[in-house]
């Protein structure tokens, strides 16, 4: 008896855990190979791996590759990829202080080399909507917006005055989160 009801619920068990594998938004596409150290996803549903080779790769939404940029004598490391825009992708590369916009295709539209401004420690890079970039400046602790020339266009205060600022009014910010019931607190 006791072997009849084990086969039941084992049966059973199996049963719902198939059932539940289809019952997801999740499905299984395609694996690859290669070990990766980042990836991102732009809004036509093109897949951007960065390989351990430093290679970037641009996958098409039916798996198949659709370019691959490969400059790492003459960037170094890269750091980060923004593909946001399918007609233009980011790529920053920290140690170099060096932005390459790239089209659609992974040609080089052109770089920036951030030390030419006076930038010289950036941790932030993205795209504005006007097709400028904005990046933060841990050294001067601003936020600024660039052109592709990298040209500054517009600069922040110093963000290091409004922390200060914030921490004078976080007693009050505290308090005023406990009597709204809100987790945040906007503070002019």
């Amino acid at each position: 008896m006791k072997r009849v009801i084990g086969i039941i619920l084992f049966t059973l068990f199996f049963w719902c855990v198939s059932f539940a594998q289809h019952d997801t938004i999740f499905r299984f596409e395609k694996s690859f190979d290669y070990p990766i150290e980042f990836f991102t996803v732009n809004n036509l549903g093109e897949l951007f791996l960065i390989n351990a080779n430093n290679q970037l790769k641009k996958i098409d939404e039916n798996g198949d590759s659709a370019g691959v940029f490969n400059m790492v004598t003459k960037y170094g490391k890269l750091s980060y990829v923004e593909a946001q825009n399918p007609w233009r992708t980011i790529l920053f590369y920290k140690n170099f202080s060096t932005i390459v916009l790239l089209d659609k295709f992974l040609n080089v539209l052109t770089n920036i080399n951030l030390k030419k401004e006076n930038i010289f420690k950036v941790n932030a890079v993205t795209s504005s909507y006007d097709n400028n970039l904005w990046l933060y400046d841990e050294q001067d602790n601003k936020l600024k917006k660039i052109d592709n020339d990298g040209k500054i266009l517009f600069e922040s205060f110093d963000m290091r005055l409004k922390i200060l600022f914030i921490k004078a009014k976080s007693k009050l910010a505290l308090k005023l989160c406990k009597l709204t019931g809100k987790g945040y607190v906007q503070i002019f």
